[in-house]
């Protein structure tokens, strides 16, 4: 499957018409990527979990070759995208047993978690694929009265179950933020976009204690 087909297909708003639609999404991944801090010396396995198109492993390979890279999805075209030095995997996150045990330096997880109605299991999950010392980056929906009125111009519905890719969400920023805390992560850095008080997502680093 073409890449830049599935980008239009999963997530259209990286091709929206409108310029500042465009610019919101794109700037999620500009942060989600500074987050990941993957300068240094040494070679690092990332993962992006959830990796839809493909847009931010694309991002990290072209200014980061040396690391190693995997893109994990639900959804069975990600076995048909094609980056090269990235490995592509369907992955059920409800099977943690699985999935390898500290693998992963950073694993990036974009706007995917407030999808799952059974959070807290798959949080413990998360954990078990970091090595020590390893960095979790994710970015969410706040789901505020301002990110639905974006929704409703943009898809012409306030309600994620419906118009184009419509899927549930059951936790919006602030919540699955509390459910980390709760886990057992420590917050590393956080980024509203836009600032508040208009935010619509919140990029958060996370560590483990």
């Amino acid at each position: 499957m073409n890449n830049d087909r599935l980008v239009r297909d999963t997530v259209p708003e990286y091709h929206s018409g409108n310029p500042v639609i465009r610019g919101l999404f794109t700037r999620r991944l500009d942060v989600a990527f500074e987050f990941g801090a993957l300068g240094g010396d040494a070679a690092l396995d990332v993962l992006d979990l959830g990796c839809g198109p493909g847009l931010l492993l694309e991002m990290c390979k072209e200014k980061f070759p040396k690391h190693r890279y995997a893109g994990w999805d639900y959804h069975e075209d990600v076995l048909k995208l094609s980056i090269p030095g990235v490995d592509f995997k369907r992955v059920d996150l409800m099977k943690p047993e699985s999935l390898p045990k500290q693998t992963f330096d950073r694993v990036f997880c974009l706007d995917v978690l407030e999808h799952i109605e059974n959070l807290s299991p798959v949080l413990e999950t998360l954990k078990v694929l970091l090595k020590p010392g390893g960095l979790m980056i994710i970015s969410e929906p706040t789901e505020s009265t301002l990110y639905k009125l974006g929704r409703l111009f943009s898809k012409g519905t306030m309600s994620s179950m419906d118009g184009p890719t419509g899927t549930p969400h059951y936790f919006n920023a602030a919540q699955i933020h509390q459910m980390f805390l709760k886990a057992g992560y420590v917050t590393r850095d956080q980024r509203m976009i836009p600032p508040w008080p208009v935010d619509l997502f919140h990029i958060t680093q996370y560590g483990l204690k």
